[in-house]
């Protein structure tokens, strides 16, 4: 992740998600607030939803599902719950206790 002002040009976070597995990221989004950013991706027999600090550089939580490739993740207006379609035309929903 970058900081994209110009007198800054600076890196302000990396994330290694791959856990020695190949990873293929399917999705990104912001919170509503710009504090966390969802991630999606899918390894070779299942998938991560990831939910990252990427102002402090920590992962908060992991949620792993084994059911198809999931997209882009969209938080609520709230922050609270998290909407992930798969390929296999089902919606995930992930709430609070889900992502902590």
């Amino acid at each position: 992740m970058w900081d994209v002002n110009p007198s800054a040009s600076q890196q302000l976070g990396f994330f290694d998600l791959t856990d020695k597995d190949e990873v293929q990221v399917r999705g990104l989004a912001w919170s509503h607030d710009g504090a966390m950013l969802a991630v999606t991706d899918y390894r070779k027999s299942d998938g991560c939803i990831s939910i990252l600090d990427p102002w402090h550089g920590k992962v908060q939580s992991q949620v792993k599902y084994s059911r198809s490739y999931c997209n882009d993740p969209c938080w609520s207006p709230d922050g609270r719950i998290i909407l992930v379609p798969g390929n296999d035309s089902v919606i995930n929903v992930y709430a609070g206790d889900d992502l902590t």
